[in-house]
């Protein structure tokens, strides 16, 4: 989820479109994993523009979701802002100003949904697409990530055009969209949500689990609300993985400079790599560990070091 091209998410009634979004929203105004196992990129001001449910039921499960998070809503204070059920649809004249105002100082937006925000929209027109295509607009100047809640079509048999076909309408929203994130799953089951498009990276994410139950409290059973990923990897787990990338990426770099400088000291390897020095010195004990490089002592008997692609100096 990028800014740029907004963001689809469709499922068909109650699958959990919009609770799970709703929680996303509160993560990255809190700064918290998404879903509680998901890394999150970028935290800031979210803004949740509500065209479905009504205020009663969208406070009610940001004040549930909260407390299960252990977030205090009254210390994000306008970093989650929700409009309920505003007088604007994206194809009024002022529509373009209004989103603008909106997600300038956001970092995420919600539209919820595309059918409510664009009634006057024939959904299987190939131009229905415009209304996507100003979101993408407004998201481009802003920085601000934009997703759109929207309905899938249920699916049959004779359905053969896989997920493009899955979301209700002229398949030009599909191709108006950065990402698209189809929800579906059975009564009682988790939520599976599928990456099926992500033009930023050419590579979707594999398909992840959402439980999605009450939390109760003392004296009430439906205190809280969770929405919690099952079956992925714990976020500290992801950091670690992320951190030895990062270390490889440093690994690299060394290496590199020591095969074109033959006989590179410690100094000059510090100098001229980039990356903290105690960084660097740890990637050079990983590589002759690993048995990329080689240390002699040189003439002055400081540390000197080739790589095996070199042969050493012995070679």
């Amino acid at each position: 989820m990028v800014p740029g091209a907004p963001v689809l998410v469709a499922g068909f009634g109650f699958s959990g479109k919009t609770v799970a979004m709703q929680s996303l929203l509160l993560a990255v105004a809190a700064g918290r994993p998404i879903w509680g196992n998901v890394m999150l990129g970028r935290p800031g001001p979210v803004v949740h523009v509500d065209l479905e449910q009504g205020r009663r039921l969208t406070c009610e499960r940001y004040q549930r979701l909260a407390r299960a998070m252990d977030v205090d809503l009254a210390e994000l204070g306008d970093r989650v802002r929700v409009a309920c059920m505003p007088d604007l649809r994206l194809t009024d004249s002022n529509a373009k100003t209004a989103l603008l105002r909106l997600a300038a100082s956001s970092a995420f937006l919600l539209i919820d949904s595309f059918r409510a925000a664009a009634p006057d929209v024939d959904e299987n027109a190939s131009d229905a697409r415009r209304v996507l295509d100003l979101l993408g607009t407004v998201s481009d100047k802003t920085g601000c990530v934009v997703a759109v809640i929207h309905h899938a079509r249920k699916p049959s048999r004779e359905d053969t055009g896989g997920a493009r076909m899955a979301i209700r309408g002229s398949g030009a929203l599909y191709d108006a969209c950065g990402s698209v994130l189809v929800l579906g799953g059975g009564q009682g089951e988790p939520v599976r949500i599928r990456h099926v498009k992500a033009r930023s990276s050419g590579t979707t994410a594999d398909p992840l689990h959402l439980q999605i139950e009450d939390v109760a409290g003392e004296d009430d059973p439906r205190w809280g609300l969770e929405v919690r990923a099952v079956g992925v990897p714990p976020v500290e787990e992801v950091r670690a993985r992320v951190k030895l990338a990062q270390r490889s990426e440093l690994d690299e770099r060394v290496l590199a400079f020591v095969v074109s400088h033959p006989g590179a000291n410690v100094r000059s390897v510090v100098a001229n790599v980039e990356g903290r020095a105690e960084e660097k010195l740890q990637a050079l004990e990983r590589l002759k560990t690993s048995g990329s490089i080689v240390e002699t002592v040189g003439a002055s008997r400081s540390r000197i070091f080739h790589s095996v692609i070199q042969g050493g100096p012995d070679a």
